[in-house]
């Protein structure tokens, strides 16, 4: 880096007199204090430096409340994800509640069966029974 660039830097780091150490620095610092002493040149900062401001300010509320707002759907999404996955999750608990009760209906039913079968065994055998006492009386 060249001597004269690393004096303009420290120039602009320090804007003084005694920063300015060669000619041309000599020159822009004249006219920066020449600047700084116009009334409507300092009016004008004063002005771009309240919009400047305004305008930061104004960025910082929005991105706040952008920034709010994905956050509330970004939290809504994760409700909604998490009432659909409870909503699977009872969803899996009833069938296999509704799978239970229909094995257990279903072994009812077998066990009626079987006891018809057996009543029907019991009084076809009751008649034979009744048929031989008739004929030995």
């Amino acid at each position: 880096m060249s001597k004269e660039l690393t004096d303009l830097l420290h120039y602009m780091k320090q804007s003084t007199c005694e920063m300015a150490c060669n000619g041309r620095l000599a020159h822009i610092h004249n006219m920066v204090e020449d600047v700084k002493q116009r009334k409507e040149v300092q009016k004008e900062y004063m002005d771009l430096h309240y919009y400047i401001n305004t305008e930061i300010q104004k960025g910082r509320e929005e991105m706040r409340e952008e920034m709010r707002e994905e956050m509330r759907e970004e939290v809504r999404e994760e409700m909604r994800e998490e009432m659909r996955e409870e909503e699977r999750i009872n969803t899996l608990r009833e069938k296999e509640r509704a799978d239970r009760a229909e094995e257990k209906a279903t072994r009812a039913e077998e066990k009626a069966t079987l006891a018809e079968k057996e009543k029907e065994l019991a009084l076809a055998r009751i008649a034979e029974l009744e048929k031989e006492l008739a004929q030995h009386r």
